[in-house]
């Protein structure tokens, strides 16, 4: 596994663990929550999303469609 493919592992599981902790947030929310730039985080829901882990709902706030499926979706 490259240093790329663990990082984006490790910023999927805080983003789905964030989520998780706090309950719905705005990309800027959650960027906030990081301390990470708001397009990484972006980059990452979007993609959480095309995988069916993250829905955006009412004001742009994602939300986990799977709340225990955090280790899934992070492949470990």
């Amino acid at each position: 596994m490259s240093d790329h493919d663990a990082s984006t592992r490790d910023e999927d599981r805080a983003v789905l663990e964030t989520l998780a902790e706090t309950g719905p947030l705005t990309v800027p929310q959650l960027a906030a929550r990081l301390r990470s730039h708001p397009v990484t985080v972006e980059r990452r829901c979007l993609e959480l999303q095309r995988r069916g882990y993250l829905r955006q709902g009412t004001g742009g706030k994602l939300t986990l469609t799977e709340p225990g499926e955090i280790d899934r979706a992070v492949g470990e």
